[in-house]
Formats: structure tokens, sequence, C-alpha cells
């Protein structure tokens, strides 16, 4: 009885740190993205000095950020952001409007899919 209580206690701590995990990346990339969205609004307006300073926080943001999903999620798609990172940086500092948009667009969709590929279900188990 004692085994079968213990064995209880430990799956009941692994679901809810999963979902615990699951709530953070969440929360995180969702703060991500609003600074994202920030910056992207500044380069549609022609804001480039204020956009290359909100991207400068993304990229603050983002160090810290990276330190806790690069324990959990596979570097591939961390080191993906670092590169997208760094394109829109450069883009931002040329001016390049057509290009910085792409590439920001791409940073949204490595952003969001990671927090849904570590998502806590059936299919993600399987």
């Amino acid at each position: 009885m004692r085994i079968v209580a213990i064995m209880l206690v430990i799956i009941l701590a692994f679901f809810a740190m999963s979902i615990f995990v699951q709530i953070q990346m969440k929360k995180t990339a969702e703060q991500l993205l609003g600074k994202l969205d920030t910056v992207e609004d500044c380069i549609e307006k022609g804001e480039w000095t204020l956009g290359r300073q909100h991207m400068e926080e993304l990229k603050a943001s983002w160090t810290r950020v990276r330190k806790k999903w690069e324990i959990i999620h596979n570097h591939k798609e961390i080191d993906d952001i670092d590169v997208t990172v760094v394109k829109v940086d450069r883009f931002i500092k040329m001016r390049e409007k057509p290009s910085a948009m792409a590439e920001i667009a791409a940073l949204r969709l490595y952003i969001s899919h990671i927090p849904e590929k570590e998502a806590f279900r059936l299919s993600n188990l399987l």
C-alpha cells in the first residue's frame, strides 16, 4: 500500500510540474510576442529609432527566457530564434522594412510554436 501511495504522489508531482512549466512557457511566449508586436508597429510606422529601442528590450527579455527554455526544449528551435532575432535586429539597423517584417513573422512563428509543441497533451505524448 505504501508503494502505491508513493507512486501516486510521484505521478501527481510529475503532472503538476508539467502543467506549471507549460503555463510559464506560455506566459513568457506571450510577453515576447507582445514586445515583438511593439517592434513591428514601430517598423510599420517608420519609427526606426524607437523600433531599435524596443528591439533591444526584446533581445534582453529573450536572453532571460532562453536560459529557462533551453533546459526544457530542443536546442535547434532555440537556435532558430537566436538567428532570427539577430536578423531582425540587423534589418532594423539597416532600415530594411520588407526583410525586417518577413523575419518578424518568422520569429513570431518560432516563439509561438515552442509552447504549443511542449504542451501536455495526449497527442504530444504519443
